[in-house]
């Protein structure tokens, strides 16, 4: 079957998966339609150190959307830890209407992880979100604003010379 043939799925990301690098490792037919938003939620690290989403009023995530294949969306449900069984799965994945940057609507699955209780990113995480946002050209207020203050606080004290 020729790629003429695939059935193409639009995904709505907001985490490590902006980051080109990040989705093209696991999704190597993963094409990016640019930067977009999403309306009715609010970015946030969860108690597992990863990104997630949950409902906030009058806020907006930004992220990116891609074309990926039926096997990319299976890669990414198992990253996600996405399971068509609710009990088992870690992550709802939900068809949410986006705007893309061109003002275009469009409707995008969205994986939101089930935790919602806040935490500190894992190391590294959040440099790989920032570099996704900065890669499609996420709004720079966005970016300082609802990513950036996720960065880990570093004390002079971590900087000991001996």
């Amino acid at each position: 079957m020729g790629r003429a043939n695939v059935e193409w799925t639009l995904v709505f990301t907001y985490g490590e998966f902006m980051n080109s690098y990040n989705i093209k490792f696991r999704c190597p037919d993963a094409l990016s339609l640019g930067m977009a938003t999403l309306k009715g939620y609010q970015f946030m690290i969860n108690s597992k150190g990863i990104a997630s989403i949950v409902p906030a009023q009058g806020k907006e995530v930004q992220g990116v959307v891609w074309r990926v294949t039926p096997l990319d969306e299976r890669e990414i449900d198992i990253n996600e830890g996405y399971d068509e069984n609710p009990d088992k799965s870690r992550c709802d994945k939900l068809p949410l209407p986006v705007r893309m940057s061109s003002g275009m609507p469009a409707t995008a699955k969205v994986y939101i992880d089930k935790d919602t209780e806040p935490g500190t990113p894992n190391p590294g995480y959040i440099q790989k979100v920032i570099t996704g946002a900065v890669e499609h050209a996420l709004d720079k207020s966005y970016i300082d604003t609802e990513l950036r203050k996720w960065k880990p606080k570093v004390s002079r004290e971590t900087f000991t010379t001996y």
